[in-house]
C-alpha cells in the first residue's frame, strides 16, 4: 500500500508541475490563478490537460477523504470516549464531508480567491502533500501492528 500512495503522489506532482511551468512559460505576466483558464478552449492538448487535471482530483479524492474521517473518528474518541465507531457513524461522516466538499465547489467558482486567502504554499501542502502522508503513517503504523501481531502469534504458537 506504500508503494501505491508514493507512485500516485509522485504522477500528481508530475502532472501538476507539467502544466503549471507550461502555464507560466506560456503566459509569464498575464497567468490566471488557474493556469489551464489562460489556455484556449479550443485546444486539443489543453482539453487533454484539463482532463487528466480532473482525473488527478477524481483519484485524490478518496486520499484526502480517509484521513478527514479518520481525524473526525479520532476527535469523537478524544472527545465522547467513541472507541469504535459504528457503521452507520462512518456512513454520516461520509456523507457530510462529501456533501461539504461538493457544496464548497459549487459555490467558489475561483480558485485564486480561495488560495490568497490562506497562501498559495499551505494549500499546496494541504492539498497535496498531508493527505498523503496522513496515508503513509496510517500504513506504516498498519504494518507495524500487524507485523508485531504476527510475531506475537508465532511466539506463542511456538511455545
Amino acid at each position: 500500500m506504500l508503494g501505491a500512495i508514493i507512485s500516485y503522489m509522485a504522477i500528481i506532482l508530475l502532472g501538476y508541475t507539467a502544466v503549471g511551468v507550461s502555464g507560466y512559460f506560456a503566459f509569464p505576466t498575464s497567468v490566471s490563478s488557474n493556469v489551464l483558464n489562460s489556455f484556449p478552449a479550443d485546444d486539443i492538448a489543453i482539453q487533454v490537460a484539463r482532463a487528466a487535471i480532473g482525473g488527478v482530483c477524481m483519484g485524490s479524492y478518496p486520499l484526502n477523504h480517509h484521513p478527514a474521517r479518520k481525524a473526525w473518528e479520532d476527535l469523537l474518541d478524544a472527545s465522547l470516549d467513541v472507541r469504535v465507531v459504528p457503521a452507520w457513524l462512518s456512513s454520516l461522516l461520509t456523507v457530510l464531508f462529501v456533501a461539504s466538499t461538493v457544496s464548497t465547489a459549487v459555490l467558489v467558482t475561483d480558485l485564486g480567491s480561495v488560495l490568497h486567502m490562506i497562501g498559495g504554499t499551505a494549500a499546496a501542502f494541504m492539498v497535496f502533500l498531508l493527505p498523503g502522508l496522513l496515508l503513509m503513517n496510517a500504513a506504516i503504523i498498519k504494518h507495524t501492528t500487524t507485523a508485531a501481531g504476527d510475531a506475537a502469534a508465532h511466539a506463542a504458537s511456538v511455545t
